[in-house]
């Protein structure tokens, strides 16, 4: 396996035909927990459709290889008693030979 260099690699929004790369790169990050597995169709359709389901999805791939995921969703918080925009990270997945 050829491990991705800051000069090959690409960090872009997603597209929902990454989805196959995504479900792979996130399904190895679970791999080595006992008793957790990734059910995408019940517990995480969004995988299947990351340019609809998040505010901003990223991937850092090398060709056709998905290195690393991060999204976000967007929703407003409260601040000393204001309600304010906020984001919070999701998806954060990083493959396991680049940790």
């Amino acid at each position: 396996m050829a491990f991705p260099t800051s000069a090959d690699c690409e960090l872009r929004l997603a597209r929902d035909d990454d989805s196959p790369g995504i479900v792979a790169l996130v399904g190895l990050c679970f791999r080595p927990y006992a008793h957790c597995w990734l059910d995408v169709d019940n517990e995480e359709p969004g995988l299947l459709t990351p340019t609809t389901s998040f505010a901003r999805f990223w991937v850092l791939t090398q060709g056709d290889r998905i290195w690393a995921t991060v999204a976000c969703t967007e929703h407003d918080v409260e601040i000393d008693g204001r309600r304010r925009p906020g984001v919070e990270l999701k998806k954060c997945y990083v493959h396991p030979a680049l940790r």
